[in-house]
Order: C-alpha cells, then structure tokens, then sequence
C-alpha cells in the first residue's frame, strides 16, 4: 500500500487539471483492485471492521492517501473546478465510497468488473454532483 502511495503521488504530479487527477485517481485506485482481488477484498470487507485499524501503520497509509485526494479536492475548490458551497470531506467520502461499492460486487462474489466502465460512470456522477 505505501508502495502504491508514493507511486500515485508521483505520476499524479504530471497530470494538469484537478478533476483530471481525480478521474486518474479512481481510475487506478479500481485498477490496483482489479489487478489484485484480494488486496481489495481484504481493504474492503476485512481491514477496516478491525478495531484496532485505527492505531495501525496502516491506517497512516490510509490517511495519506485520503489526504492526496482531499487536496485535489481543495484545490477544486480553491481554483472553481469544484463548487465552493460543499464540504471536501463530504466529496472525499463520496468519491471513496463509490468507488468501495463499485468494486464490492466483483470483490466479494467475482462478478464482472470493468475498470475503464467503472471509473468512466463514477467520475461522470461524481463530476456532476460536484463541478462549479
């Protein structure tokens, strides 16, 4: 997961538009999950009914890269790409729900997923619900 941080950050650094970052973010955070089932399986419906998430490394992790997103958010906000009448963490929790529900069909029953639909359909409510 810090592996996947820091390369996120990184290659997020290129990319010119907030909501254009943000679209690159839900679309690989559906990717690394579809690359690897089990990694998403475990992040959705193991590690974070753990009571003990919250004092964990990977919690850390979790909320620095809550934080990449949250600033995109912000800078949204700030730059009148994203309306300034929402609360950030309202549109981060948003955006990080949708894409949990996007992917917990495929997760936790292998059903179908596709990645490229999938991140197209979220951005295009999400982007709705929150664009100036």
């Amino acid at each position: 997961m810090e592996a996947y941080v820091h390369f996120l950050e990184l290659h997020l650094r290129g990319i010119e538009g907030v909501l254009n970052r943000i679209r690159k973010f839900i679309w690989s955070h559906l990717y690394v999950w579809r690359k690897s089932r089990f990694v998403a399986r475990f992040l959705i419906l193991e590690m974070r009914q753990d009571p003990g998430f919250c004092e964990s490394a990977a919690y850390g992790i979790v909320r620095r890269y809550d934080d990449l997103l949250l600033s995109f958010i912000r800078e949204g906000i700030e730059d009148g790409s994203i309306r300034p009448d929402l609360d950030p963490v309202m549109v981060l929790n948003l955006i990080l729900g949708g894409i949990e529900q996007v992917a917990l069909p495929w997760a936790s029953r292998e059903e179908p997923f596709d990645v490229d639909a999938s991140a197209r359909g979220l951005c295009e409510l999400v982007f709705r619900a929150v664009q100036a």
